[in-house]
């Protein structure tokens, strides 16, 4: 990626639009960042370079006409960014400009991105579960066509068809999607993320949690917290702790799920996510007393 290059269009947009480069940067970035940026020497992260964009009136892909392959990833991360802050309205927005770009026409793989994560975007944005769903399918028939790396991506969308199906109330078919997910992951000769995993089995045993398979949603959330250790992996692993508490209290396993509820509230605070802990303090009082 050429820095100077990206330096050089955020200055000379920034002076054409008779901004200082503090007032770019108000509520984005440091002006010192912006200073550097325009040297050439630093990139902005794909949060701060799309919140420059719009303050600029430029399309991102103007950073990057010179080499629109580097334009992809980015935004791919930008997109991701605010999949899992939740804020799928923004996901969609900046989908539906993406979608009007030569770069999802003529790119497989980042046709086949987008299909994905607009499919997640109008089952929470708009509720539509025909059209999320029709987007998903649409989204999968690419596997066999898109770069070989998509392969991966397969698992990531039969879990998210298993998850509107779950939102949609049938957890018959949404337990089928996640085994087929977790199908697709184990037969996988070349892994790019092996955290996708542990949110495959968290998901699965979410899933059979709520249709009252407790067991097998407990065996399902003991291997998650196994793939979490051998990742050396912290994602979802207080979320794990948290399903399996639940599942054994279902059980009438109190003892061991006391300790699992203490577990997930443990690891909550070691990531410093005090909402999620103090909801698992709640319950621990709520089941047990003061523990």
């Amino acid at each position: 990626m050429n820095e100077y290059y990206i330096g050089q269009k955020i200055k000379n947009l920034r002076k054409k639009m008779g901004l200082r480069q503090s007032e770019l940067a108000e509520g984005i970035c440091s002006q010192s960042q912006v200073s550097k940026f325009e040297k050439g020497e630093g990139i902005p992260s794909s949060i701060i370079l799309y919140r420059l964009s719009q303050r600029l009136g430029a399309p991102m892909e103007y950073f990057f006409e010179e080499n629109l392959e580097e334009y992809i990833q980015p935004v791919k991360k930008l997109i991701r960014y605010y999949t899992d802050e939740t804020n799928y309205k923004m996901v969609f927005d900046i989908i539906s400009k993406e979608k009007k770009t030569e770069m999802y026409k003529e790119d497989l793989d980042y046709q086949q991105f987008l299909l994905w994560h607009e499919g997640i975007c109008r089952q929470h944005v708009f509720s539509d579960f025909k059209k999320s769903q029709d987007l998903l399918n649409g989204a999968l028939e690419l596997s066999d066509l898109a770069k070989p790396s998509s392969s991966n991506r397969k698992s990531e969308i039969l879990n998210s068809l298993a998850i509107i199906h779950a939102h949609n109330g049938d957890l018959d078919k949404a337990i089928t999607f996640h085994n087929k997910a977790i199908e697709e992951w184990e037969k996988l000769d070349y892994v790019h993320d092996p955290t996708i995993y542990q949110k495959l089995l968290f998901n699965q045993s979410k899933s059979l949690g709520d249709a009252r398979e407790y067991k097998k949603s407990l065996e399902k959330a003991e291997r998650g917290l196994n793939v979490c250790l051998q990742n050396n992996s912290l994602y979802l692993f207080a979320e794990l702790w948290y399903e399996k508490a639940e599942v054994l209290m279902f059980l009438g396993e109190k003892e061991q799920a006391l300790e699992a509820f203490q577990r997930s509230e443990s690891f909550f605070r070691l990531q410093s996510n005090t909402v999620y802990a103090d909801v698992v303090r709640e319950d621990i009082e709520e089941f047990f007393g003061n523990q």
